[in-house]
């Protein structure tokens, strides 16, 4: 079981829109079972609670469920049990930095777009541009998959697990 976990601040916007996206992903290439998918905030205020109304109303438009995602904050556990840990931006690493000591494990997400020279996802309940957002978490994504299917060889079990994005 491959385990993939996205951290934002508030765990309201950009963490939960990339889990309900990779979930998708997922879905679509037929590898949901192999995976564990969550997402955590930073802080601590707004546990419990659903992802902002403009981020559902988003991902409502773009047919992607969301509905069991609840804002949770990151524990040490997380960064332990957690195969893939990726930030939205570079505060949430330091805040991890700080409170946990070494986060090894802990990439940005948009590393996973080389062409992408700011690596911090905007966030959009600042920008209010949910389509920006979507943009970066979609390729971002798709490509943390591919490296994930070719780092634990699900290439060799699933036959369309490389064709994502197509």
């Amino acid at each position: 079981m491959n385990k993939v976990l996205f951290i934002c601040k508030a765990n309201i916007n950009r963490s939960p829109m990339a889990e309900a996206i990779f979930c998708q992903l997922l879905k679509t290439k037929g590898l949901d079972e192999k995976f564990t998918v969550d997402s955590a905030a930073t802080n601590k205020s707004h546990i419990g609670q659903r992802p902002f109304r403009s981020t559902r109303k988003f991902l409502d438009k773009m047919h992607i469920p969301y509905e069991w995602i609840r804002s949770r904050q990151v524990t040490k556990n997380d960064l332990d049990s957690f195969d893939y840990i990726v930030v939205m931006d570079q505060e949430n690493l330091s805040v991890l930095s700080n409170r946990f000591g070494q986060v090894r494990k802990v990439q940005f997400l948009l590393d996973y777009l080389p062409e992408v020279k700011d690596k911090n996802v905007p966030d959009p309940s600042l920008t209010g541009n949910h389509m920006e957002t979507y943009n970066l978490l979609l390729k971002s994504c798709e490509k943390l998959l591919l490296h994930i299917i070719k780092c634990e060889g699900l290439d060799r079990d699933n036959g369309n697990a490389k064709e994502i994005g197509g």
